[in-house]
């Protein structure tokens, strides 16, 4: 009854580049990739905390937009790649972690939680663009 949707792909891209006709294939160039797996449960407790700090939800989908659709990468689609080229710059990402000191507030909310934050943290310092993947 669960299903697959209680886990979300947490996914972390710096470059790509399309091969062959168009939208076939996908490649991610060397260590442009990473990816981690968060429950539903744990997204939502993210939003929660995210709201409880000052952000409204236009800037928490700002700081980690989340694609419904769920994007398959060796099957893009001209809609996915529109929303891949929306994603939100990692130094903006940084600037609104700063802004409302949320890694600080994370660390008296739970372990979970500014462990979380770290890890998104941690690759928008490298420059990757962050996305939750349904």
């Amino acid at each position: 009854m669960w299903g697959k949707k209680m886990k979300w792909g947490i996914e972390a891209i710096k470059s790509y580049e399309l091969n062959c006709n168009g939208l076939d294939r996908f490649t991610f160039l060397g260590e442009e990739y990473q990816s981690t797996n968060w429950s539903y449960l744990s997204l939502s407790h993210l939003q929660n905390f995210l709201e409880t700090s000052g952000l409204d939800r236009d800037m928490i989908l700002e700081l980690l937009p989340i694609n419904f659709k769920g994007i398959v990468w060796n099957s893009l689609e001209s809609e996915d790649l529109e929303f891949l080229n929306t994603l939100t710059n990692p130094n903006r990402c940084l600037e609104i972690l700063d802004r409302y000191n949320l890694l600080d507030s994370a660390a008296t909310y739970t372990p979970s939680m500014e462990y979380k934050l770290r890890w998104l943290k941690e690759r928008w310092v490298k420059g990757y663009y962050i996305f939750a993947n349904c």
